[in-house]
């Protein structure tokens, strides 16, 4: 303390104090967004590609520096007069929006070189029918994570947690602390399915919501379609999961999930793929009165929201709680009659119904 240099010590430690924090706190932020992307995984403390076969052909080292570093240093120096210009500015680097290619200078003949890196990775396939090859890949490989990290026992312990909020950390901390509950709701729903379904269901293109390159759930779906949303052969099952209580469900999800079924409906018979079309409303309890009203406007003709011509009939949404789901895991071998018999629920009480009925009432009595 008395040689004379305390201040430099003092300032030193200081120094290497606050890097050690921001290493903290931006280390764990660089974490989040790196898995958001879907491409970088951090399992079991490793950090990997999702897909190294790709990224090694499209990504080199030194060329990424200098095409990125580089630009910035290079418009630094020339184009800007200070620090927060440079930042904030709105024809800065950091606000312009460049594509992906611009970023990288891929124009047309590196990008024709890239194409041809990959196809050399995939001997005998077709650049179109590499990603179906990348896909197959990665459904075998959440297939294999969900038998090792979420075997059946497990997923319906979890999903009996949920009735219980102040369960909520432990969820987080049983399947990811980066998502929300309800987020992990519909990832488990999800999870549960596919068990139902004896695991013949590709649940992963199903999921609507995001998922990192560790198949954690993120983000859950967005509000214009729904929650997972299954293609199969000879039928759609959508599931649309709610942790909202009876008394919000009302308010939160009458609307959306009505709208979502009808529009699903629409577009298949508009494509006229001869699938049918079926919608599950999970949640742990119900509001009476919006699962009664469901199976009512089953017997109506309903318009699509995307499309004001066009109408369907005999929009099915059958309510299941969570314990019914977890019940119906052990039921893998009845999954096509259960949902067969759904639709046969709701067609006992299909009538003709007359859409200008209201006109033709008014039009007798004005």
């Amino acid at each position: 303390m008395f040689e004379g240099n305390l201040n430099i010590y003092i300032f030193k430690q200081f120094s290497l104090s606050k890097i050690l924090d921001q290493i903290r706190e931006y280390s764990d932020t660089t974490k989040r967004i790196f898995k958001a992307t879907g491409i970088i995984s951090f399992d079991n403390g490793f950090v990997e590609l999702a897909y190294r076969e790709l990224c090694a052909c499209i990504f080199e080292e030194e060329i990424i520096k200098n095409r990125i570093a580089g630009n910035i240093s290079e418009e630094l120096h020339s184009y800007y007069d200070c620090y927060a210009e440079y930042e904030e500015g709105i024809n800065s680097f950091y606000c312009d929006v460049t594509s992906l290619s611009q970023i990288l200078e891929y124009y047309e003949e590196e990008t024709k070189q890239v194409e041809d890196n990959i196809q050399k990775e995939f001997p005998g396939a077709t650049i179109e029918e590499i990603p179906v090859m990348i896909a197959d890949k990665r459904r075998k490989e959440f297939a294999e994570f969900i038998d090792k990290n979420y075997p059946a026992e497990k997923v319906k312990k979890i999903l009996g947690l949920f009735s219980n909020r102040s369960n909520d950390k432990l969820i987080k901390d049983i399947v990811s602390p980066d998502a929300t509950v309800p987020t992990i709701y519909e990832y488990v729903v999800g999870i549960a399915w596919y068990y139902f379904s004896g695991k013949i269901v590709d649940i992963l293109s199903s999921y609507n919501l995001t998922l990192s390159a560790n198949f954690e759930p993120l983000v859950h779906a967005g509000g214009g379609q729904g929650d997972i949303v299954i293609y199969e052969a000879d039928k759609v099952v959508m599931l649309e999961a709610t942790l909202m209580n009876a008394s919000s469900q009302k308010r939160g999800e009458w609307e959306p999930v009505l709208r979502h079924s009808i529009n699903l409906k629409v577009e298949e018979e508009t494509a006229n793929t001869g699938r049918e079309v079926t919608s599950f409303f999970i949640a742990d309890s119900f509001d009476y009165n919006t699962i009664n009203i469901w199976k009512a406007v089953a017997a109506v003709p309903l318009q699509s929201s995307n499309d004001k011509d066009k109408f369907t009939d005999n929009v099915v949404i059958m309510p299941v709680n969570t314990d019914e789901l977890s019940s119906l895991i052990d039921k893998s071998s009845e999954y096509d009659e259960i949902i067969s018999k759904v639709h046969k629920l709701f067609e006992v009480d299909k009538i003709n119904f007359d859409i200008e009925w209201r006109e033709k009432f008014m039009g007798a009595i004005i």
